[in-house]
């Protein structure tokens, strides 16, 4: 269950440290991820890559190849980055890849991003896909709304947002997040509470690749177009709804 005692960010199950949660604020929340990267640390317009600033130190760089290239999405100083939606994206380090498996483990993706274009359909917002469908992914679908996909050699399951709110194309400043918890996958919104869970209990094995975030992980095709804010990965650990949203009011007013 997402929001239960097993998603503490703090050491141990203790009701003091459930309780003393309650109290954070979004910074310090994501100061707790394993990577969190923002489009505020822009200094140059050709700069490579992001500092993190969560806990480890992976870190996330424009496309795939040193300099600027066809792959590279736009750094704007201060932010945001911006993706054409062809072959733009920025690509993590593989030690961002996330480690579950299709009956245990624990993941959270948060995407803060802007779009103004409905520009088709499973548009990756991230992905840790190694091959089509094996992996997982968070995607805007064919009709705007969020998507978050887990695929593995047998089958794939995606779950979709509750209120089906389409948030592609709108303009807007959007936390989007995908939560994995044990067998278990939700997709969350900053208009929606957690959708249905979706059993991933018998995609078979599940093959992580190399995480990007406004693509796939392993191809050029299925882009988002649009401003990229923040990103952060939670490894080992799934977030809560009251927590998401805590994260989702800090972002979009730093990023509005």
């Amino acid at each position: 269950m997402v929001g239960s005692a097993s998603d503490l960010l703090l050491p141990g199950p203790s009701a003091e440290a459930q309780a003393a949660r309650t109290s954070y604020s979004g910074l310090e929340l994501l100061g707790r991820a394993d990577s969190w990267f923002d489009a505020a640390d822009i200094t140059s317009t050709d700069q490579q890559t992001l500092p993190n600033r969560g806990r480890t130190s992976v870190t996330i760089g424009r496309g795939v190849g040193a300099g600027v290239d066809t792959y590279d999405p736009t750094f704007n100083v201060g932010g945001p980055i911006t993706a054409d939606g062809v072959d733009n994206f920025m690509q993590h380090n593989a030690g961002d890849a996330p480690t579950f498996s299709a009956t245990a483990g624990q993941f959270t993706v948060i995407v803060c991003l802007t779009t103004s274009v409905l520009s088709g359909a499973w548009n990756r917002v991230f992905s840790s896909e190694s091959a089509g469908n094996n992996g997982v992914y968070m995607a805007l679908d064919n009709l705007g709304r969020v998507r978050l996909v887990t695929g593995g050699l047998s089958s794939s399951m995606n779950a979709i947002t509750a209120d089906a709110r389409v948030i592609e194309g709108d303009g807007e400043v959007h936390v989007v997040a995908g939560v994995i918890d044990n067998g278990s996958a939700y997709v969350w919104d900053d208009t929606s509470s957690f959708s249905s869970a979706a059993d991933i209990t018998g995609v078979g094995t599940i093959t992580h690749g190399t995480p990007r975030t406004m693509g796939p992980g392993y191809t050029i095709s299925n882009m988002v177009a649009g401003d990229l804010h923040s990103v952060a990965l939670f490894q080992s650990v799934a977030l809560s709804v009251t927590e998401l949203g805590v994260i989702a009011t800090h972002l979009i007013r730093e990023h509005s």
